[in-house]
């Protein structure tokens, strides 16, 4: 039988990090229900080609394993369904914008009080605490935020983002790795758990650019992909200090 057989998952999720989440989850057993928006349904159903069945093949790769339906946040009476059916949920996963749950009466103080022992997993871009908790943020945007396009590219032109979106995938697995550790906390004690992103254990909250910091502590490089002989300051150093902040 799969680890998580029997696992209920709720997913309110675009693009790639969340998807990924919860289409670990799947893998391990988990029942996921992904929610979209009508009509459009998540963005990745449209990056292609190569398309299948008139739905991207990045978008079947991410989405594997799952039901999907829609609700529409606008809507009273879909806003009382999920609340209604996070009732019976084990998990939440999304990585909608900063807010935007708390305004539909999503956020993880309103659906714990209805559901005490469900595992909230937030994916942001910098994390639920720190100076940039409140904003938004995608893979091109932190990969340079946190340095990367800084060691890629060629020496003669300016840096470029890694090709593979690295924080994405990388976040998404800390974030199903949080999610798979409440899951045994929450058997053993029974007791409810707020699992931010990229958390293993509720230790260490933080978000793309926490990703990042936490897959590789030692900056790649301290010669920038522009300047091959010129030693420069590690450009990490803005996301550690990031990373500390949720400490203190």
């Amino acid at each position: 039988m799969p680890p998580l057989a029997g696992v209920q998952v709720i997913e309110l999720a675009n693009n790639i990090a969340g998807p990924y989440a919860g289409y670990i989850l799947s893998l391990l057993g988990a029942d996921v229900l992904k929610v979209e928006r009508p009509e459009t349904g998540d963005d990745a159903r449209g990056w292609g080609p190569p398309f299948c069945h008139g739905t991207s093949a990045t978008f079947q790769a991410l989405n594997a394993n799952k039901r999907s339906i829609t609700r529409d946040f606008k809507d009273p009476a879909h806003i009382a369904w999920l609340q209604d059916h996070v009732q019976r949920c084990d998990v939440l996963v999304h990585n909608l914008r900063p807010g935007v749950m708390e305004q539909a009466g999503l956020g993880s103080a309103a659906l714990r009080t209805r559901n005490p022992r469900l595992i909230y997993c937030n994916l942001s871009a910098f994390g639920p605490t720190g100076p940039m908790q409140a904003h938004p943020g995608y893979e091109p945007m932190v990969q340079a935020f946190a340095g990367l396009f800084s060691v890629n590219g060629y020496p003669d032109r300016p840096g470029v983002r890694i090709g593979t979106s690295v924080l994405d995938l990388g976040s998404a697995v800390w974030a199903a790795l949080g999610c798979v550790a409440g899951l045994g906390s929450s058997t053993r004690a029974r007791s409810c758990r707020w699992w931010p992103r990229s958390c293993a254990g509720g230790q260490a909250p933080t978000g793309l650019c926490g990703s990042r910091a936490s897959a590789c502590p030692v900056p790649p490089s301290t010669t920038s992909a522009s300047s091959r002989r010129t030693p420069r300051p590690p450009r990490l150093a803005c996301c550690s200090r990031l990373r500390r902040s949720a400490w203190n």
